[in-house]
């Protein structure tokens, strides 16, 4: 099943599921969807107005003084979930090998590891 989004110059289909990410996402930044797309196109545009963007980003990382290392980790830290602790005499790959969710399409599982690459 699919549901329609529509812009005023493009019309696209995207999986239910791929909706209602991409509408949890904009809830959780405070947005309209319509809004969060918008964005996306733009900055993905932009990076594409200038082709030495990759090298530019490269230079800043690479440049960077310990300090900002040290507060850019900090500031990533501070946005990610604690992990949850591996429940006794469990390895990571016993709890992760052979678990799979099993209800995703193969279309599904493409657009995942498309998200990832």
């Amino acid at each position: 099943m699919e549901n329609t989004l529509a812009a005023r110059l493009v019309e696209f289909r995207l999986p239910v599921a791929t909706e209602v990410k991409l509408r949890a996402k904009a809830e959780a930044l405070g947005v309209p969807v319509e809004t969060y797309l918008r964005t996306l196109v733009e900055r993905d545009t932009a990076v594409d107005a200038r082709p030495d963007a990759l090298a530019e980003a490269i230079q800043r990382l690479t440049s960077r003084t310990p300090a900002e290392i040290d507060v850019d980790r900090a500031r990533i830290l501070a946005l990610t979930e604690e992990p949850r602790p591996l429940p006794e005499g469990k390895t990571l790959a016993d709890v992760v090998v052979g678990q799979w969710p099993g209800d995703e399409t193969d279309e599904e599982m493409r657009e995942l590891l498309e998200e990832l690459s």
